[in-house]
């Protein structure tokens, strides 16, 4: 490669997670090891036509059961599927569910050979019934936590000095505590003591509980940083701005050098040692379908940071793993095959020969000098702009105010294949008859019009019906003319 990602400046990330990076990450082949709860995800398939007689619940034939590795053993698998070497600590029950992980780990080339298998402990088994693509119901077998005393203080002891030996050779240690038999032991006291500990990231329910740890990284979604500070998000329009707003107080009180709050379809917010943020962005999809994203996710990160990525490249190749295993039903992994597959020669991410500031693409006429101003990570919702040869500068326009455009198209319009292929366009949707119902869906944080096409909407009424929020509202013609970019705009 012409540049190392890995000494990138801040600000340059999204650009970095190219092929050749992908390629370097799997041929580093860190021994990354994680410590952990175990858990067997179990998808049982069903079909039904009819309601049961004795209750108003549906009939499931029962089809085809699909067992997964979940929980510190998703982190695991997905460890390896990206190419590292993976180790992992934990303890199952001496139970069927406890022998299938073991299992379905060691054929993934996990080494399992520092998993505990205790008679006193039930495997945690959850088993979720797919009803014709739809979840329909969740089922917890929970492993029974209550050891006798000598049992606790055996399993214990063992956990400690496998995790104090492990930490000698290993690139990097992911806690993934979810609260279960992990949580109850005293390897945040062992590790505490281990001088020379590798990278330590911690992605727990209770972040907080491994603060002795001082850990390189931290991992919470929100309502793991909620639960921490006992603070709350509100609103979701706002999270991102929250989240950088927390971080000091949640770097405080995990004791971390640095930490990414996940916020599933929002992406993530990363905040490193010298309080540098980086956001991510997501490929929002319903919750059903991103089950073990975030294990997915502390993966990636893990990979990265280990062989030396900045915080913020590292982010975005977890966000882009993270991204790959939302898209299917499941507990699924993503491999370097799948990222090679989307950070292609027509991904946007691998498009330009030199990095843009955040949020700018070229676009349209190629080659052009003249560039807008990027603003920062904002939402655009642009209606007008429907061929890019025809709307170029327009669409440079409503680019520039934001990081994120959405198209929208009066119906039965669908817009141009040019238009769907565009590398400044995210989402083309249509917005007629309602205008209100696609500001509800996207939420934009601007509204962009494109006053010559005459179905588009009026600034004064738009600015009018939603004054009750706020979005900013751009006349496009206009702001081109205020950076004295006409040509194209006629």
């Amino acid at each position: 490669m012409d540049h190392d990602p890995r000494t990138a400046p801040a600000g340059s990330a999204a650009e970095l997670v190219t092929p050749e990076l992908i390629c370097e990450l799997a041929r580093s082949s860190p021994l990354i090891t994680v410590i952990g709860d175990i858990i067997l995800d179990s998808w049982m398939q069903g079909h039904s036509t009819r309601l049961a007689r004795e209750a108003p619940v549906p009939v499931v034939e029962q089809g085809e059961e699909t067992l997964c590795p979940g929980g510190a053993a998703n982190t695991a698998m997905n460890l390896a599927s990206l190419g590292a070497r993976v180790r992992l600590l934990g303890v199952v029950g001496d139970d069927e569910s406890g022998a299938a992980v073991r299992g379905l780990l060691a054929d993934a080339n996990v080494d399992v050979s520092h998993v505990l298998v205790s008679r006193e402990l039930t495997t945690t088994k959850k088993t979720r019934i797919v009803v014709d693509e739809h979840i329909m119901l969740r089922l917890d077998a929970v492993g029974v936590h209550e050891l006798s005393e000598s049992e606790r203080r055996d399993l214990d002891a063992r956990l400690c000095t496998a995790a104090v030996a492990a930490a000698a050779d290993s690139d990097a240690l992911v806690i993934a505590d979810y609260g279960g038999p992990v949580h109850a032991t005293e390897l945040p006291r062992a590790l505490a003591g281990v001088e020379e500990r590798p990278l330590t990231i911690v992605d727990a329910h209770s972040p907080e509980h491994w603060r002795d740890l001082h850990p390189t990284v931290v991992t919470p979604n929100v309502h793991e940083v909620e639960e921490t500070l006992h603070a709350s998000f509100r609103t979701e329009r706002h999270r991102v701005t929250l989240a950088q707003k927390f971080a000091p107080a949640l770097r405080a009180a995990t004791n971390s050098s640095a930490l990414v709050i996940t916020l599933d379809k929002d992406g993530a917010v990363a905040v490193d040692a010298a309080d540098t943020v980086h956001v991510t962005r997501a490929d929002p999809v319903p919750e059903s379908q991103a089950s073990g994203a975030g294990d997915t996710f502390v993966a990636g990160l893990a990979l990265a940071l280990s062989t030396g990525c900045p915080l913020g490249v590292a982010a975005e190749f977890a966000q882009l793993a993270a991204n790959v295993v939302v898209h299917r039903q499941g507990t699924s992994l993503c491999s370097t095959a799948d990222l090679l597959e989307i950070v292609g020669p027509d991904h946007r991410l691998a498009e330009e020969p030199e990095p843009v500031s955040a949020g700018g693409h070229e676009g349209g006429a190629r080659g052009r000098a003249t560039r807008l101003p990027v603003s920062g990570n904002r939402t655009v919702l642009a209606f007008g702009p429907a061929d890019p040869t025809a709307d170029g500068s327009i669409l440079e326009a409503a680019r520039s105010l934001g990081t994120f455009l959405v198209v929208a198209l009066p119906s039965p319009s669908t817009g141009s294949p040019a238009l769907h292929a565009d590398p400044r366009v995210d989402v083309v949707t249509p917005w007629s008859p309602d205008v209100a119902a696609v500001v509800a869906s996207v939420r934009p944080d601007v509204i962009a019009l494109d006053t010559a096409k005459p179905d588009c909407p009026r600034p004064a009424e738009i600015a009018l019906r939603f004054s009750h929020l706020d979005i900013e509202v751009v006349d496009l013609r206009r702001h081109l003319q205020d950076h004295g970019i006409v040509k194209e705009a006629r």
